[in-house]
């Protein structure tokens, strides 16, 4: 089939003056495209780096925003936190409520008083550690470390001293920690 067509183009001068003039069309079409596709092609590619630019700035604020939202999130919890906590004014009432604790529980207070060991002031909460000498059984002293451990006055246990006392009583030291705004 190739052979035939230069067949023709070698014969005919009519074929022969229109395929140079396509052959011309097609080479001025290829300069034409190229000189006008070039710099497009220059934009295109420099406006897909400003959108990958733009895309990867856009990810890193929305992850300052996700970080500045956890932030907020977690001083909002903090703040609901510190709203919990009973107030310094109320220690005295705080240290009631764990005698009477205490005393539910079936202990008995060989002396009567808590020793303050400590106050830290940080960020407006301040951490109170004190000491408490009671007395009972065993079950009593179990029920009262359970209840110390499980109370909704924030408390926390911070060492146990125990003294067999003999005759089903055992002396027991504790020491108790808690927060105060």
């Amino acid at each position: 089939m190739f052979r035939r067509l230069l067949a023709v183009l070698k014969k005919n001068r009519k074929v022969q003056a229109l395929a140079a003039v396509l052959a011309v069309m097609a080479v001025a079409n290829l300069l034409f495209y190229s000189v006008l596709g070039a710099p497009a092609a220059l934009e295109r590619s420099g406006l897909e780096s400003s959108l990958e630019e733009a895309d990867a700035r856009l990810a890193s604020a929305d992850k300052g925003r996700e970080d500045y939202e956890k932030f907020m999130a977690g001083l909002r919890d903090l703040e609901r936190f510190k709203e919990k906590l009973p107030a310094r004014a109320g220690y005295t009432a705080l240290l009631t409520d764990v005698y009477k604790m205490a005393k539910n529980d079936g202990m008995k207070f060989p002396s009567y008083g808590a020793s303050v060991s400590g106050v830290d002031k940080a960020g407006g909460v301040e951490h109170v550690t004190f000491s408490l000498p009671v007395s009972g059984s065993y079950e009593d002293v179990r029920r009262f470390i359970y209840d110390v451990e499980t109370s909704d006055l924030f408390l926390d246990i911070d060492g146990l001293g125990l003294n067999n006392s003999g005759e089903d009583s055992i002396d027991l030291s504790i020491g108790i920690s808690t927060y105060v705004r």
